[in-house]
């Protein structure tokens, strides 16, 4: 199999792009932690699996005359004219998952609690991987915490009030929101018929598996961390970390991928 020489040159412009920004974010890598290089390798790795598996999908024909239309579209007078139609169509369709409740409103909240799980588990943990988050003690507020984003100071909260609460477990939140969405993809695979004669392990079980793997180990290091002293966090540290990485470079590969097609789509 050939690979395509334009998408290895954009997936190592992606990771060097990407590289700077962590740099720059990190405040020459001042507030990076060096505990976390296996998570960055890892989506170093899928930002080059993205990048390069979209490029190869732009290069083909047909996927060009649907990009080039919607680059017209989007620099045409036409697109601020229906803005109000596409910031709707956004909405229902990215935010509220409007398009997967047409079908059942048990698939719905499946499919809601999975998505909005990962996404925003995406936008608390790649921050803080790449040092682009911290907190910090304010100077006089011994107390309290603020909040560090790409090395300048924002929120000051009180880390036992209800924001600090918020804060801290949002991860926590993520994982109960995939445990269940998976959970109930899980019972759809194993109990209906028609999911079982259509299914495959690799397309269909295994980026369930992989998400059920990252959300239980994730919260098991709250568990240890909380109601066993950390006496076991090293080796649940470890395994949570690989659950991740085997997530991360199952990304641009496997079927979390449409995700990325689906943005394209709209």
């Amino acid at each position: 199999m050939r690979l395509y020489k334009q998408g290895i040159i954009k997936g190592i412009i992606g990771c060097f792009v990407l590289t700077v920004l962590i740099v720059i974010g990190s405040r020459r890598l001042y507030h990076f932690d060096a505990a976390l290089v296996p998570y960055l390798f890892g989506t170093l790795f899928a930002v080059f699996g993205i990048i390069y598996r979209y490029a190869v999908w732009l290069s083909r024909p047909p996927t060009q005359t649907l990009w080039r239309r919607s680059l017209k579209f989007f620099f045409s007078l036409h697109f601020f004219r229906t803005l109000g139609v596409i910031i709707k169509n956004l909405f229902q369709n990215i935010a509220a998952q409007k398009f997967i409740g047409k079908r059942s409103p048990y698939r719905w909240v499946m499919h809601f609690l999975i998505a909005w799980g990962c996404l925003l588990a995406f936008a608390v943990t790649f921050p803080l991987v790449f040092g682009w988050l911290h907190f910090e003690t304010p100077v006089g507020q011994e107390h309290m915490y603020q909040i560090y984003f790409f090395g300048f100071p924002t929120v000051i909260f009180d880390p036992y009030g209800l924001m600090g609460f918020f804060i801290f477990n949002a991860l926590n939140f993520c994982s109960v929101m995939i445990i269940i969405g998976t959970v109930m993809a899980f019972t759809r695979r194993f109990l209906l018929p028609g999911e079982i004669t259509t299914q495959t392990f690799a397309n269909d079980l295994l980026p369930l598996l992989i998400l059920f793997s990252v959300a239980v180990t994730g919260l098991f290091l709250t568990y240890d961390t909380h109601f066993l002293a950390g006496r076991h966090y090293r080796v649940l540290s470890t395994i949570h970390c690989w659950t991740v990485v085997i997530f991360l470079i199952y990304l641009p590969f496997g079927k979390f991928f449409f995700f990325f097609f689906r943005f394209a789509q709209m």
